[in-house]
């Protein structure tokens, strides 16, 4: 019996999905892991998401909570959360405008030109959510698991190369490794055993 846990990276799957053209709200996570294992013993599947609360816009609350009440159905899933986290980040477009304010030749209006300067400065920042916890605490799950003997295989669900160190703790512990995402970065790639790409026509009998 070989033994497998899906360890799942809810936000990169997520973003994978959206950017191969699959509209994401409509795959099932568990149809997803259980399709993946095959033959193989699926001993739980993790599924690791920031946790919305009801500060969130309505829509993006709805889909978390539609999300972690479908999760909820499976016995095999268990659903790992980290947070959200507000930061101020500076603004690519804001510094564009000022580069090309700096370096304008033709002569604008003065208060146009003021007036454009002066948005630059305002929004030289934007606040932006991110979120936080999450892939530490997958990384330490599949390297904690694997101490612990909880699995044979363990299907990575992602395409991000910073769970390559991780990775090559499992696999030094005697552990295979299997990435599997719409995009794998190419250091994942050589990370782990195998690497699956999984296309648009992949997910057509894991809809919800």
């Amino acid at each position: 019996m070989t033994r497998a846990i899906v360890f799942i990276d809810g936000a990169n799957l997520y973003a994978s999905l959206k950017a191969s053209g699959v509209w994401a709200n409509h795959v099932d996570p568990c149809k997803v892991a259980r399709k993946l294992v095959e033959h193989r013993t699926l001993v739980e599947v993790r599924y690791y998401i920031a946790k919305i609360d009801r500060t969130a816009p309505a829509r993006v609350y709805r889909s978390f909570r539609e999300l972690t009440a479908l999760l909820g159905r499976y016995s095999e899933v268990r659903i790992c959360t980290g947070h959200i986290q507000e930061v101020r980040e500076a603004n690519p477009c804001a510094h564009e405008l000022a580069s090309y304010l700096a370096g304008l030749s033709v002569r604008i209006q003065s208060d146009v030109f003021r007036d454009l300067v002066a948005l630059a400065s305002r929004h030289r920042q934007v606040t932006v959510h991110r979120e936080k916890g999450v892939d530490v605490f997958l990384a330490c799950d599949l390297v904690d698991l694997a101490l612990q003997d909880a699995y044979d295989v363990a299907y990575l669900v992602s395409g991000d190369a910073d769970f390559c160190p991780a990775v090559n703790i499992a696999r030094s512990i005697g552990k295979l490794v299997f990435a599997a995402s719409p995009n794998v970065a190419a250091r994942l790639i050589d990370a782990c055993d195998v690497a699956i790409r999984l296309d648009p026509a992949w997910f057509k009998d894991c809809g919800r």
